[in-house]
């Protein structure tokens, strides 16, 4: 059976659903109208399994039908079909069925939607799931369950709250970006939004606090499609270095994690900038450096310039010792200059480095030295003789050379 893409944007409505799972785990052994399942012929190493898990299919559905009627303007949002397509891979994984079987089951219960009148709300809408979309998926279901229960406690204190779940929001985070998978991006900016409509009503402790905001999903497109260019100069220059905070930075396209922890993400800022200004140093020499720099000013630094900006302001006296200033020290080392006073013009003072390094190296041809040292006299006509000697001695260097050699005999 061909393996589609499924839609992961189906965890809205996951309280009641869950809520119906719980129901159904005894209720569906007496469930008449499931009763088909027991004559359907599954494989006989997992006809016990393949059978429950059919009767529960059949009362889920029945279930989000009664729930979500078709006069019901909620009924199309709520996508149940889609979310049912998720649930029955789970209970496949849970009960360690082989793919052989999994498959089978799925054209054995398409035969059998007339018996418990599906074919109109399940049609294509119950396929197998890739491996890879179910890791994805199963994660945003973890994210969905642990907000909910942390949502439940009335009394929680915001960052107890935010720390319930925080891990498995980055842990999508970095599906969304590792993978370039834009409808895992899309599922999760839906959910991001989603918290920072409500949070004033859902957790209000959480609200006006900007460390406690999740950071908008931002993903690049080029006519349409999910482009992952911007992140491959910085990971193909550091992919195998130590340079592991720029790396790191380049791998989630200059996208920062969310951190609710000021010096936490005070410190991750300060690393990610410390690494790279470490692998400039080294590297700086290097033609594809100024594409490095271009690309991680252009797509991370500005975005985060204001909290760099804070950052620099706090640790630019010498008595702060907390860790990120300790690296901001560092960083100005790295710079042979104060951090703060370069700030805004970091980027620009980079490249005039690079162009530094280019313009002495021996990329330059010697006439476009000579054009320099031109340049460089303000009273052309005292150095004239001097050039014009130069000239002739390069010119008759190349006549003989060229004469004298096999080439030219």
């Amino acid at each position: 059976m061909a393996q589609r893409e499924p839609d992961y944007d189906v965890f809205d409505n996951l309280e009641v659903f869950e809520e119906f799972d719980r129901q159904i785990s005894t209720e569906y052994v007496s469930y008449q109208k499931a009763q088909f399942c027991d004559y359907v012929d599954f494989d006989i190493n997992y006809k016990f399994e393949l059978t429950e898990i059919c009767k529960k299919f059949v009362m889920f559905f029945k279930k989000c039908l009664i729930q979500y009627p078709d006069t019901d303007h909620q009924s199309k949002n709520s996508k149940y079909p889609e979310y049912m397509n998720y649930w029955l891979s789970n209970k496949f994984e849970n009960k360690a069925i082989f793919k052989t079987f999994k498959n089978s089951f799925y054209q054995k219960i398409k035969n059998n939607y007339d018996k418990f009148e599906a074919e109109d709300k399940l049609r294509d809408k119950i396929f197998p799931i890739d491996n890879n979309s179910f890791i994805n998926m199963s994660t945003l279901y973890k994210l969905y369950k642990k907000y909910h229960e942390a949502k439940g406690k009335k009394y929680t204190a915001c960052i107890d709250f935010l720390n319930h779940w925080k891990d498995e929001y980055n842990t999508c985070l970095k599906g969304c970006y590792f993978q370039g998978n834009k409808r895992l991006c899309e599922a999760l900016k839906k959910f991001r939004d989603n918290y920072e409509t409500n949070k004033s009503t859902t957790k209000p402790a959480c609200n006006g606090d900007k460390m406690n905001s999740l950071p908008d999903i931002i993903w690049l497109e080029v006519s349409n499609v999910l482009y992952k260019g911007y992140k491959k100069i910085g990971h193909k220059l550091t992919g195998n270095t130590s340079y592991s905070s720029a790396t790191g930075l380049s791998k989630i396209t200059y996208n920062l994690l969310f951190e609710n922890d000021e010096n936490k993400k005070n410190c991750t800022m300060m690393e990610i900038l410390h690494g790279f200004l470490q692998y400039f140093n080294a590297n700086k020499s290097k033609s594809e450096i100024i594409t490095f720099v271009n690309e991680f000013f252009t797509y991370y630094y500005v975005k985060n310039k204001e909290d760099y900006k804070k950052i620099f302001e706090e640790c630019s006296t010498k008595t702060n010792t907390k860790e990120y200033c300790i690296l901001y020290n560092n960083c100005s080392d790295e710079i042979d200059g104060d951090l703060l006073k370069v700030g805004n013009n970091l980027g620009t003072s980079l490249e005039e480095k690079v162009e530094s390094i280019r313009k002495s190296s021996s990329e330059y041809s010697f006439m476009e030295n000579i054009m320099s040292v031109i340049k460089d006299h303000a009273n052309i006509s005292t150095t004239m003789p001097t050039l014009i000697c130069t000239l002739l001695i390069l010119f008759l260097s190349s006549f003989f050379l060229y004469k004298f050699t096999p080439i030219g005999s």
